[in-house]
């Protein structure tokens, strides 16, 4: 056998000592990326039903808070609950935020302008994701989206084109997408695989459908607006004419008015109910408990996108971005913006001029 020179011998040992170095980096890069990679539980959605009912401008997760910043047109910023520090993750107008495993998702429009400012506004649609930094933005659909849910690996969300308004699937990993159905169903109340909606081809009539096998069947016959499924029971509003929010068991035929109040819009949290009332002499946003019991008024006035979160309530007036009120979810009434936004739009629209 042929004894190796050696220089052969060094170029052997060199090219041994490259295979062992890439070798060593491919195992600590999985390692560390496994370390890194959030596990995302089966049944997890992307953010509640009553927060995307109401715009989907806020999301809690993993000790953030990932918000829609009227003060900034409606960009995608995120608050550190840690130490309160901000960072802008785009520019444009974002809503519908869903927060999963090490991603956002989230549709945009792009309603910018060159006009410096708070709450300047242009235009563009998509559905678009990217990691909870903000990093690697990949867009999902140049359709606009409406509302819009995350459930098992798949967004489902109304799709807006120029024939219509659909519901869709699309996987999050293939991006692959399927019509569910040609009606305008909102596929924000997701509890367990289960989408609870109401059925405008059928009077409006409460529904589940099984995400798995796409059965859907019919559960009331009872006209019910905005059902939101919660700790067994579902919240809606009634569809005679008068909006009153009640609350029925899901397999109970007794229905519990909580409000006679006419409602247009509500957001359930644990043990508290928000919800706005703009119809007779007192329009405002209003709070009680979820049997109905102690309400009070939170603010008087006419409001609308009431987003829950653990520490506080975000609202605004209705046909106004700004400013964005807040109140502490469960504390004593007091009034309060969210200033903290302002500053952090103001840094960051400063900073480009």
């Amino acid at each position: 056998m042929k004894k190796l020179s050696k220089k052969s011998f060094i170029i052997l040992l060199a090219i041994l000592a490259a295979i062992i170095l890439i070798t060593v980096v491919v195992v600590l890069f999985i390692i560390f990326r496994g370390k890194n990679e959030i596990v995302v539980p089966p049944n997890a959605i992307g953010n509640s039903a009553g927060n995307l009912q109401n715009g989907g401008l806020f999301c809690e997760y993993d000790g953030y808070l990932y918000f829609s910043n009227s003060y900034d047109g409606g960009a995608l910023y995120r608050m550190k609950y840690e130490d309160g520090s901000f960072e802008r993750l785009n520019k444009n107008r974002t809503y519908s935020i869903n927060a999963v495993g090490n991603n956002l998702y989230y549709c945009m429009l792009s309603e910018r302008s060159t006009i410096s400012g708070l709450g300047s506004l242009t235009r563009n649609a998509g559905v678009y994701s990217c990691r909870l930094d903000g990093e690697k933005t990949v867009n999902l659909n140049t359709n606009a989206g409406i509302t819009m849910q995350y459930y098992g690996n798949y967004l489902y969300y109304q799709e807006s084109t120029d024939t219509g308004t659909t519901l869709v699937k699309q996987s999050v990993e293939s991006k692959e997408k399927t019509t569910l159905s040609p009606q305008v169903i909102d596929p924000s109340s997701v509890v367990n695989g289960t989408l609870y909606y109401s059925n405008a081809a059928d009077g409006h009539f409460l529904y589940a459908a099984d995400l798995e096998t796409g059965v859907s069947n019919r559960l009331w016959d009872t006209p019910v607006w905005n059902p939101v499924y919660d700790n067994g029971y579902i919240y809606y509003l009634t569809m005679d004419g008068k909006y009153n929010l009640c609350r029925r068991a899901i397999n109970d035929t007794n229905v519990e008015v909580l409000t006679n109040d006419f409602v247009d819009t509500f957001n359930v949290y644990k043990s508290i109910i928000y919800y706005c009332v703009s119809a007779g002499d007192n329009p405002a946003i209003k709070r009680m408990n979820i049997d109905g019991s102690n309400p009070e008024i939170v603010r008087t006035g006419i409001y609308h996108d009431v987003n829950v979160t653990s520490d506080y309530v975000y609202y605004s007036q209705y046909n106004n971005i700004v400013p964005i009120y807040r109140q502490s979810t469960f504390g004593p009434i007091y009034e309060d913006e969210f200033s903290e936004a302002v500053t952090a739009a103001l840094k960051n629209i400063s900073e480009e001029k």
